[in-house]
């Protein structure tokens, strides 16, 4: 082949390899920006991910139950579920509510934002006839407007550290018990945690002896690569035979009916399982104080605590 016809060939290469190289360049350039951007919306949308795709992932059903009702807390009202409950206890029968607990409840510390609900203890002031209190948080009931016998109950949630908080996801019947007062109706304690106490928090059932006794089964579950202030699954799954508490969808906590019921001799007047056999509707709630933590308290320098729900379900066969 002539050099005349090998110039323009070599020529044609190297124009070739240059735009390729080109190209090339180019591709890894918008590569990069499309890398860059993944990471830029993955750190902005950090929280929404906690919130939303790993809860799905980490949801637990019991085999052979549906969903039958369930608030996701979406848009930014809280629906007509939920009652919020006022004051002090003094209007409901149950000064400081039964608890020595030293929070007022208001209305307003309760909100639906960001696909949670937000139950929020702040330093506050409020003087009643009996006392003054410092601080205001929110305690919601779904009394009168839904309400379940048997299922499985579960809530996710986030809960805040610190001493002399008592967040609370928990049940009681919708009517008295053989006109009885608490604990002769019940009461199921399907999540209560010590602020204090960040790597724990605890199931109970209340009921009550042949002499009104509160008479209480419960355990505390510890965790080991988590606590509190992360998101959890709190559920029990209620049915004849008794209850199962489970964190995570693990079951940690068993609860059988006959173990009540050979404590309360005076529940088989109506049925084998009372005085759990009746609707229970469903609370949540921020606590100051009170009993549960032997009467510790949010300190002087006390601001502000926030418990957040990302939703609450129910499923039954």
């Amino acid at each position: 082949m002539s050099k005349k016809v090998i110039i323009p060939i070599l020529l044609a290469l190297v124009l070739s390899s240059c735009q390729l190289n080109h190209i090339s360049s180019k591709e890894q350039n918008s590569s990069s920006e499309s890398i860059f951007s993944s990471e830029s919306s993955l750190s902005t949308n950090e929280e929404s991910t906690d919130t939303s795709a790993s809860q799905e992932e980490q949801a637990f059903i019991p085999e052979g139950y549906n969903l039958k009702w369930s608030d996701e807390f979406k848009g930014s009202t809280l629906s007509n579920n939920w009652e919020a409950m006022i004051g002090d206890g003094s209007n409901y029968g149950v000064y400081r509510w039964g608890n020595n607990e030293d929070q007022y409840y208001k209305e307003e510390n309760a909100f639906v934002s960001g696909d949670n609900l937000h139950i929020v203890a702040v330093k506050d002031h409020v003087v009643t006839e009996d006392h003054t209190y410092t601080v205001s948080s929110a305690r919601l009931r779904t009394k009168g407007k839904v309400s379940f016998t048997y299922g499985y109950f579960v809530s996710r949630i986030k809960l805040p550290a610190g001493t002399g908080l008592w967040p609370a996801f928990w049940m009681l019947p919708e009517s008295n018990y053989q006109d009885r007062w608490w604990p002769d109706s019940g009461e199921i304690d399907i999540m209560e945690a010590r602020g204090r106490l960040v790597n724990q928090y605890g199931a109970t059932i209340h009921t009550a002896n042949i002499n009104h006794q509160d008479v209480y089964k419960n355990k505390d579950y510890n965790f080991t690569d988590s606590d509190i202030t992360s998101y959890h699954d709190y559920g029990v799954l209620w049915d004849e035979s008794g209850f199962k508490f489970y964190i995570d969808g693990e079951m940690f906590f068993e609860v059988k009916s006959s173990t009540y019921q050979n404590n309360n001799p005076f529940y088989t007047d109506t049925s084998s399982n009372a005085p759990f056999d009746q609707p229970f509707h469903i609370l949540l709630n921020l606590a100051v104080g009170g009993n549960y933590d032997n009467g510790r308290t949010v300190d002087s320098s006390f601001e502000e605590a926030e418990m957040l729900v990302d939703y609450v379900r129910v499923y039954q066969k």
